[in-house]
């Protein structure tokens, strides 16, 4: 979003005073700067409007990738879809920053997927491209959900399901929160403030609510800080979302998580939008 400063006009004589024959001293306004003005207020204006992010989602950018043997035998596949927003209209510079980050994201999973088969052709030896007898494939997808707070902030859980050759399967999950503002993607301290340590703490204490209430252990409970919990968050108007990697909370629970807990347990500390 473009800031300006208007430029105001200094009379050479005293404040306000008229110059003799009664014309005041006056600064006119270039064209150029007049016609720039009008425009920065206009982007004000529509950065500043409602606009539901629902209404606005694009086609995904959507990576996809197998490994074959020379018979056919798909041995592995590699899947991974983020969002996209349409920027036309109202919010258009926000939409775009939210693009602009997903597309960077996006650019690092071909790599990413090279890596997987590689590892794969490796654990397979030399032969592997001669396999002919179908298998378990080793598999990674990369999904998402959306979410929405008031017309303030729009986040993403993101989730990565990986299943080896055996047929094992392990979920992680991550998250960002964008402000519906900027576009940009705000942390745990930008949407508590001075607030965030007394949010963090609760944070942990909601968890370990939520661990004892659906007979999950949380041997970390005395040794993890709290702040260690909230790298990867998410929020609409039902809950705080918080994504807990696997063995974070107990070292015999390797399954990834996301505990869902009470935005209203939350919202008291939220920083509030500037008027």
């Amino acid at each position: 979003m473009k800031n300006y400063k208007a430029a105001g006009a200094l009379c050479l004589l005293a404040a306000a005073m008229l110059l003799p024959g009664g014309c005041a001293a006056t600064r006119f306004e270039p064209m150029e700067e007049a016609q720039q003005k009008q425009q920065d207020q206009q982007e004000l204006t529509a950065q500043s409007a409602e606009v539901e992010p629902d209404s606005m989602t694009a086609e995904d950018l959507v990576f996809e990738r197998t490994m074959e043997s020379d018979s056919g035998v798909v041995l592995a596949s590699y899947e991974a879809r983020v969002p996209q927003f349409s920027e036309d209209g109202a919010k258009s510079s926000v939409f775009g920053n939210i693009n602009e980050f997903y597309q960077q994201e996006f650019e690092a999973f071909a790599a990413d997927c090279d890596w997987v088969f590689l590892t794969l052709q490796e654990e397979l030896g030399p032969g592997w491209n001669n396999i002919k007898d179908e298998r378990q494939a080793v598999t990674s997808v990369f999904g998402y959900e959306m979410l929405t707070y008031e017309n303030r902030y729009v986040s993403f859980v993101r989730d990565y399901t990986y299943t080896d050759k055996t047929g094992s399967s392990s979920v992680h999950y991550y998250a960002e929160i964008f402000d519906l503002s900027t576009g940009w993607k705000v942390g745990f301290s930008d949407l508590f403030g001075e607030n965030a340590a007394s949010a963090q703490a609760a944070v942990k204490d909601g968890i370990a609510q939520w661990c004892e209430k659906n007979g999950v252990a949380f041997d970390a409970l005395d040794s993890i800080a709290p702040e260690q919990l909230t790298g990867e968050i998410a929020l609409d108007g039902d809950s705080l979302a918080v994504c807990i990697e696997p063995f974070a909370l107990s070292a015999g629970d390797g399954e990834g998580r996301v505990v869902r807990l009470p935005v209203g347990d939350f919202s008291q500390w939220l920083v509030q939008p500037q008027q």
